[in-house]
């Protein structure tokens, strides 16, 4: 079964290679429309009611997430395309949302496809949560994060993370009211994310937030102990980086 798409992008080059790239790659995917605005794309999502949209969201008049805002509730699956990098491409990975980063890889279109077809359309208020990181982005403030449990998805506040612990590809994360939730995301996901923050991965299976350790101690080869009192060893190879960590508080 094929799924129909409308591609809307306000720069035709980019339209151009996402249409070519869905072409060669992913054959379960019918683009019906490119539309290089949104007021075009609105009009032609109305008249074709698509499975899919690839949507910029860096657009001019109306950028992709008001577009959303004028959609009708629907079946509509949303990818967003996007050449923003740095701290927005965080606030991106925080929501809940499927996206591509410019210049599309095959490898992350075809991964993205196949996860389209499997999962259902997004609720609004995912959307809505993007802006909101997205508006964050202004004062390099995120303070949370959307992330897939095994019921659907965890709003967490980040500053409530106390440790993030490996579980093969998941992870558990245990915040500081006690509770431990179980997401469907890798410890290498919530590297990227949490990591340029008061977060370091100081074993190949603990990511801490360094504002909750109580102590740390140089035997056995160095350990911490966190708020929740989960002792954590330090692995070898961050040893360096942890205590240049220490030296400077």
């Amino acid at each position: 079964m094929k799924l129909d798409a409308i591609l809307i992008d306000d720069e035709l080059d980019a339209l151009s290679v996402l249409d070519l790239e869905l072409q060669r790659h992913c054959p379960q995917i019918n683009v019906i429309d490119k539309c290089n605005s949104a007021k075009t794309g609105l009009l032609s999502i109305r008249k074709h009611n698509p499975d899919i949209i690839f949507l910029d969201i860096n657009m001019p008049y109306i950028n992709g997430l008001e577009l959303i805002e004028m959609l009708p509730q629907g079946k509509h699956k949303i990818v967003f395309t996007t050449a923003f990098d740095g701290f927005a491409v965080k606030a991106i990975k925080t929501s809940a949302v499927d996206y591509l980063l410019k210049p599309i890889k095959k490898d992350e279109l075809i991964n993205t496809v196949e996860r389209l077809i499997e999962t259902k359309s997004q609720d609004r208020l995912d959307y809505q949560f993007l802006a909101n990181q997205l508006a964050d982005t202004k004062s390099n403030a995120i303070n949370k994060v959307v992330l897939p449990s095994l019921d659907g998805y965890v709003f967490i506040k980040i500053d409530e993370i106390i440790v993030c612990e490996s579980d093969e590809s998941y992870s558990h994360i245990h915040l500081d009211n006690g509770d431990k939730i179980f997401i469907k995301k890798p410890l290498k996901f919530l590297e990227e994310i949490l990591c340029d923050g008061p977060f370091m991965r100081i074993h190949k299976s603990y990511i801490i937030q360094l504002n909750k350790i109580t102590r740390y101690s140089k035997v056995d080869g160095g350990f911490v102990i966190m708020e929740n009192q989960m002792k954590i060893n330090i692995s070898r190879i961050k040893k360096d980086e942890f205590a240049a960590f220490i030296e400077k508080h």
